[in-house]
This record gives C-alpha cells, structure tokens and sequence, in this order.
C-alpha cells in the first residue's frame, strides 16, 4: 500500500482465520500473456491454503487445504498444464484424502495435493511411517510424477525394494526422497541414508533424473575434513535405486541447515542456493562477495551462518561461480529462481547489515528475520538488487517474464492479510541510495530523530563537500542541486563524495499515532533516487570511531578503535593511552529527543542533554552510575553530536582487554540502556575500543 518507485502490487491480500500470522514462503508463477498467474501457499498456520491469483492481483480462486489439526505446506510446483502441487507436513486425523494413505499413521505425515488450472482438487495423498514426517523440497516433472525430499524418524517408513535400502535406528533422524507417479500412487520411496542426512531441495533436470541437495554423509562416502553435515548434490536414475553422479560441495559446521533450493538453466548447469559458515565455502575469482559487515552480531541467537549461491557445470559439476552473501547475524536461505540470462534471485531472511543494491527497505523490520530479497547478475560477478521487505521470515518467491519479482509477504498481526509483491528491479532510477547507517557505528538497523546518518550513493558523480562536524552556521538543506528527504522534508547535509552523503534525519512523520517507517529519498537537480523505506526509533546511539567519515568493519578482535579523548585533551590511542581511573571523552550520535528539543542541523550553542537516559559497560563494571550531566551536546558543532565523559575501570581486570604491549590494553566499551540489566544483553551502541593503562 505504498507508492514505492520501481514497485508494483500485483496481488491483493488474502485473508484467513488463524492463531498466526498468514505468512507466504512459497510462489509459483506461469506468465499469461502480459500478466501474471500466481500460485502462493502459506505456513505457519492452522491451516495451508492455496490460491491463483491473476494479472491485476485479483483472487481467481482460493481454498483452505488441511483438517483440524496442524496443516503446514512447502510447494507448490506446477505442471505445463498450469495443474499446481503442493506437499507439506499435517498431523491432522481428518487431512482431505482422495486416496487411502500410505503407511502407518504416525506423529505427523506427507501430504501431496493437486490441483487443476480452475482450482479443482484432483488428489490428495497421506504418507507416513508411526514417527515424525516432514518434506522440505517438491518437483513435479512433465508427466505429471510428483517428488517429494524431507525428513523422517520412523523406522517403518514405507520404503520400496527398487530404492536404496537403508535402516535407521529409532529416535535417529534421516532424509527420504518418494515418488509419487501421476495418478497419486506410490513408484518409489527410500532413504536417503542411516541417520542425520538432510535433503534441502530436489529438482527433475532436462535429461529427466532427480537431483537433491543437502547436507550430511552420504552412505558409502566419507565426510570431506572433519565436518559431520558437509554439503552436496546427488543425481539419481528413474528407479531412485542407482546414484549416477554425487559430490561433496563444502564442508560446513553441525549448526547451519545447509542447501535449500535448486535451480538449471537452459544449458543445463546447475545451481544450489543454501548457508554455510563463512570459513568453509571457498568463493570463486570475480564472483560477488559481500563486504565484511561493518558492525558485530549483537543477538543473542541466530542463523548462525551466510548465504551462497554455487553455480556448477553440466558436464562435471565444476563450479562455474561461487558467491556468498553476508549479514553480521547470519542468514536463513529459502528459494531461488533463474531467468532466462541465467541471472539469480533469492530470497532470504536476515537481520541488519545486509548489503543493498536499489532497495525498497533500508533496515530489518523483524530483528535478525526480516524477510529479504538479492539478485546477483549472469556471471555471479555482481549484486544487482537487494532489499529488505516489511516482513518476517523467509518469502515467497517466483519470477515474471518481464525481470520483475514476486514476493510472498505477510502482515505482523495475528489477524492480518498475507498477499503478494511484485517489484520490477529494472526501472528503479540511475542514481540509487544502496543503505543507509548511522554515521559513526555504522548500524543499519533503525533511523533516529536528530542523528547523523550516511547514505551510500551509486550513479551519480557530485563535487566534495565536507562542512565538519563544527561547521561556521547551521547545516544547509540542499548543497549544489542536491536534497535528501526524509518523509518529504530535506535533511541538513552535512557532507557529501562521489560515494556517500551524510545528512541528520529530520522528525519523522506520525502515521496512525505512531512512526514505524521513514521514506528517505535522494534527489539531484530535480531527478528523485529510490524511496528507501527505513525503520524508525526513538534512540539509536552510535558511537564514533577513528575512521569518521569511513567505516570500516571490526578486526579480528571484534573491535574499532574510538574516536576518544584523553582527561588533557589529547586523542586517545595505543601510544597514547589514558591511565586507569581517568575520565575520557567519546562522542555519539542517533540519542533521539533532546530537553529543550533541538533542531535537526542546528549548531549547538548550550550543553543540553537527551531526554533518554544511557549507561555505559564501564558503568556496570566499576559500580557507579553515570553523572546527570555525562552526555550532553557540545557548543559549536553539530548538535546531531553528543559527548558522553566516562569513569575508566580503576582496575584493568576483568574488563576483557586486549593486551597492546607495553602494559596498555586495548579494552571494549559500549553503551547499554540499563545498568542492571544481565550482562549478556545486548548493548545499545556499537562497540569500540580506548587504549587504558
């Protein structure tokens, strides 16, 4: 329901009765003429639906699919027929059933559905085997045989003598792979080995064979390293009883779930999409990598691991390209879609610090699950476009005939509607903002009211212009023909190069009683850029590092040295370090709402405080609370700028420092919002280094 440049809604939402939220995670779509017909399903629900929506979004038809229980789908696929497939999970006793199951009844089981082009239910299919049932992947080929991958625990799954035969012990986990022939009747089921083997995705190339991807060891072949869930693809014979061709692909650590999805272009190559620990997927010369974030994982828990895209040849499955996507919390990796110029869209969820290209939403709206969309270009070599969504979790994905995306997304409400987007990459504007962060931290999380922010700039090549943080008069609105608005109003620019702008965000605008989101939009000499959608908080403190106006990532400590001052005056650093016990000066940004308030750009000309107030992990460490007057603007420059004057640690133990010789240690601090809070919550700020002895 926003006009976002570049963006189309081609499906209106689709509404249902459930204890959860609505959420799409899987689209098919098939172009009909200059249109589009989409098949979505939906998860995490009482119940799976599918519908068809049409060219202009209209609901062509649309049916619950389960019984009375939990009825979660993974699908659909579609036949040339334009028929639609789905399978999912059901521990439903009444699941619709067409034809009698398959196996004993069980904790829960697969269920297969099809449906004709006008939404008609053709076959619906239990099969179990007494334990926990569940596919991950579905394919459908062009007679109509329906595949299905996942993962089981039951000793009595009902395997074929044609497949492999394997045995499980009880309690263990293990994939599967069955194939069900057109009619709904089984041709083949197996395991896929003894235990802790997870298919991810399965797909039917053009010779006709079934391919999956996952992680584990593969029966008969030893694990590559020491890793005991590497990653692979597996290609076997119509029978599903001979494996004609398999490969190790990475190794990987026991925590991250492994490939995903699959995809052949029409030469023939593959491509497996999937997370992996960074350490062990080997990147290709040329192909896109992601830069290293520049701030820490500050979540207790997440994904655990990033995302790569491996693109490998026909004829022996050398890899072509590998490239990796990367946030500072990790990924969780969903679908993937190949157009015709063998360029690749995923889609994902992740948590702040993803790199941009063209996006419509600059900041996670859901912590380290927001819902994510990247395409990289034919030879892997470059990002084309990534965006968040205003959503959570892993979308929906499909492509249209014409480049654009289609998006499965959800609204954050137990009640709310769940529709589709489509988005159309190629007519966003020449001049793009790529991401938007706190100008000193770094953090890509949120936008806040009087802080200082810089936009990364791509297409268009302005003069430099570096007003400082101490400018001679209040920051001006627009410099040489250029004007950034946030929620229609120009933010002070405070500098600008080829690469960035850094500007303080004005107030946003109220919306229902509440800011939830700030459009933020670049304009040269009249031309607008994208509209970035970014989130908005009250406070969001970033404290400065050395490298102002630049960012860099952490180093291998996890740490950025600050921009500090010593108790006379003199910058801090490793020579030059403050003695324990001595007060130093750091420097802060993104506080929010100040008493008396502020004008966004302003130059400060007394010492005033925000309104919320902020401790330090020094503060906890030593025991004493911060003085009422610790942070405060300062007198001539910028009042987007807060100096905050801290207590150093009396001790330098148990503090966690980092031994720089010569007795200095190299010790963290960052801001918290409690001083009581437990130790392992996350802070409020990025964290930096001052050098202590």
């Amino acid at each position: 329901d926003r006009d976002v440049t570049g963006v189309q809604t081609c499906a209106l939402p689709i509404y249902g009765v459930t204890w959860q939220p609505p959420q799409l995670t899987h689209i098919t779509s098939v172009e009909s003429g200059p249109g589009c017909a989409i098949y979505v399903t939906r998860t995490i629900t009482s119940d799976a639906f599918v519908a068809k929506l049409g060219p202009d979004g209209s609901v062509a038809w649309a049916t619950f699919l389960g019984g009375s229980d939990q009825d979660t789908p993974v699908g659909p696929a579609l036949d040339p027929q334009g028929d639609v497939y789905v399978t999912g999970t059901t521990s439903s006793p009444d699941f619709p059933e067409t034809s009698a199951r398959i196996g004993v009844t069980g904790q829960s089981a697969v269920f297969v559905a099809k449906y004709s082009n006008d939404g008609r239910l053709l076959l619906s299919r239990l099969l179990s085997g007494g334990g926990s049932d569940g596919p991950t992947g579905l394919a459908v080929d062009g007679a109509g045989n329906i595949y299905v991958v996942g993962s089981t625990n039951s000793a009595s799954f009902p395997i074929t003598a044609a497949a492999q035969v394997n045995t499980i012990s009880a309690g263990n986990y293990t994939g599967f792979l069955v194939k069900f022939a057109a009619d709904g009747s089984l041709a083949y089921a197996s395991y896929l080995g003894t235990s802790y083997v997870y298919p991810g995705a399965v797909l039917v190339d053009l010779a006709g064979h079934v391919i999956l991807a996952g992680s584990g060891v593969l029966p008969g072949t030893a694990a590559p390293g020491q890793s005991q869930t590497p990653e692979w693809v597996m290609k076997l014979d119509a029978s599903g009883a001979q494996v004609l061709a398999s490969t190790y692909i990475l190794s990987n650590s026991a925590s991250v779930p492994g490939p995903t999805a699959l995809a052949e272009d029409a030469a023939g190559d593959l491509f497996v999409f999937g997370t992996t620990d960074t350490s062990s997927f080997k990147t290709t010369p040329g192909a896109y990598v992601s830069p290293a974030p520049l701030t820490n994982c500050t979540y207790l828990y997440g994904p655990f691991g990033d995302a790569f895209v491996l693109k490998l040849r026909a004829s022996d499955w050398s890899p072509v390209y590998g490239s990796l996507l990367r946030a500072p919390c990790g990924m969780y990796t969903g679908q993937m879609a190949v157009d015709a110029a063998g360029a690749v869209t995923v889609s994902m969820a992740a948590g702040q610090g993803m790199p941009l290209r063209h996006p419509m939403v600059g900041g996670p709206a859901c912590s380290q699950t927001t819902s994510a969309l990247a395409k990289l270009s034919p030879d892997g070599s470059a990002l084309q476009f990534a965006t968040y969504l205003d959503d959570c979790g892993v979308p929906g994905l499909a492509l249209a005939a014409d480049g654009s995306i289609y998006a499965g997304v959800s609204m954050s409400s137990y009640q709310g509607a769940a529709g589709v987007l489509r988005l159309n990459p190629a007519n966003a504007p020449a001049v793009s903002i790529d991401g938007i962060v706190n100008a000193f931290s770094g953090d890509a999380g949120t936008v806040v009211d009087g802080g200082l922010y810089t936009l990364s700039i791509s297409g268009f090549q302005p003069p430099s212009v570096d007003l400082g943080l101490d400018a001679n008069g209040n920051l001006p609105a627009a410099i040489g023909g250029i004007q950034v608005m946030f929620d229609g109003a120009p933010a002070p620019i405070q500098q600008i190069d080829s690469a960035q702008v850094i500007v303080v965000a004005p107030r946003p605008v109220e919306r229902n009683g509440a800011a939830k989101l700030m459009a933020v939009q670049l304009v040269v000499d009249g031309a607008p850029s994208n509209l970035v959608w970014m989130p908005v908080a009250a406070i969001g403190p970033g404290l400065m590092t050395v490298n102002f106006p630049n960012l860099l990532p952490p180093d291998s400590s996890g740490l950025v040295d600050a921009f500090a001052r010593n108790a006379d005056g003199s910058v801090n650093g490793a020579s030059n370090p403050a003695l324990a016990g001595s007060t130093v000066t750091l420097y802060v940004t993104g506080m929010g709402a100040t008493n008396p308030p502020l004008a966004p750009g302003s130059i400060a000309t007394a010492a005033v405080a925000p309104v919320t107030s902020i401790w330090s992990t020094w503060d906890r460490v030593s025991g004493f609370n911060t003085p009422s007057d610790a942070v405060t603007t300062m007198p001539g420059f910028i009042s987007a700028m807060f100096q905050i004057r801290l207590k150093t640690p009396a001790s330098l133990q148990n503090i966690y420092g980092v031994d720089a010789g010569n007795g200095v240690e190299r010790v963290p601090v960052d801001l918290i919002y409690d001083l009581y809070a437990s130790p392992s919550a996350p802070p409020a700020s990025n964290t930096v280094a001052v050098y202590l002895k």
